[in-house]
């Protein structure tokens, strides 16, 4: 198949366009997490009880068995890895499309941007698994700040400097055949399975907000994108482990009083 790029007009609005994502492909992808954002914006307004029970299933805990428990969060938890993880795997697909030939560089994003969600799908169904058991035995706020302890401690350890390095690593694609398939896929993997390991106590804490949980999750976005977009993350490491514990002791404390 012929790899030649076509030549673009960029005196038109649509040349313009066509060259942006020429050079940025991955600003495609933005278009699924905007909407997601907007469906949970709009899950939060009077008047959208359709969406409310897609992201608030109240019904979930009165199910007896926990796979239909998960079945019935499944919409919230695919929409939620969409919106807090999508910024974050955008470098990933950047280098996934930049990487391939012209003509497959958009089979091989979606390929990158399959593997990478996946991990992070895995991930939180498996919190919400634990979220729900622990829900039968401790109150919500232990369960919160539970996780806000074991964030601040994670932010702080050497493991999170691990995964963070390993969520940076790039490699080389094959450019054509079903090498190039897997590679991309595999590549996905790869770094969505560090970006866990980097991240999960944080989607741990704001899976386990029950008030504000828009606020929470929009404010958990904004930090994963800027720490893996830093060139410095280890300094943001220590001041959210700082963060993360002065919050626990900020929600302790009227427990104990």
């Amino acid at each position: 198949m012929n790899n030649r790029i076509p030549i673009l007009d960029r005196h038109t609005l649509a040349g313009r366009i066509k060259h942006k994502l020429r050079i940025h492909p991955e600003l495609l992808f933005q278009i699924p997490i905007g909407l997601s954002l907007i469906l949970l914006v709009l899950s939060y307004l009077p008047y959208t009880t359709p969406l409310t029970h897609i992201f608030n299933p109240h019904m979930a805990h009165q199910m007896p068995n926990l796979p239909k428990q998960l079945l019935l969060q499944m919409p919230a938890l695919m929409l939620m890895t969409l919106i807090m993880m999508g910024p974050a795997a955008l470098p990933g697909i950047r280098h996934a499309g930049i990487s391939s030939l012209y003509w497959r560089r958009k089979r091989s994003m979606a390929e990158y941007a399959f593997g990478y969600l996946s991990c992070w799908l895995l991930c939180d169904v498996l919190l919400m698994a634990c979220l729900m058991e622990f829900d039968m035995f401790f109150k919500k706020y232990q369960i919160l700040i539970t996780f806000l302890v074991i964030s601040a401690f994670w932010q702080t350890s050497f493991l999170k400097k691990r995964f963070m390095e390993k969520c940076h690593k790039v490699t080389n694609l094959p450019p054509k055949g079903y090498r190039a398939e897997l590679a991309s896929i595999r590549f996905g993997i790869y770094n969505g399975s560090a970006c866990v390991g980097t991240c999960w106590p944080l989607m741990a804490v704001a899976m386990s907000f029950t008030y504000g949980k828009i606020i929470f999750i929009l404010l958990i976005t904004a930090y994963t994108t800027i720490e893996r977009r830093h060139e410095k993350p280890g300094e943001l490491f220590r001041l959210s482990g700082i963060a993360f514990g002065v919050l626990s002791v900020l929600l302790l404390l009227p427990a104990l009083l």
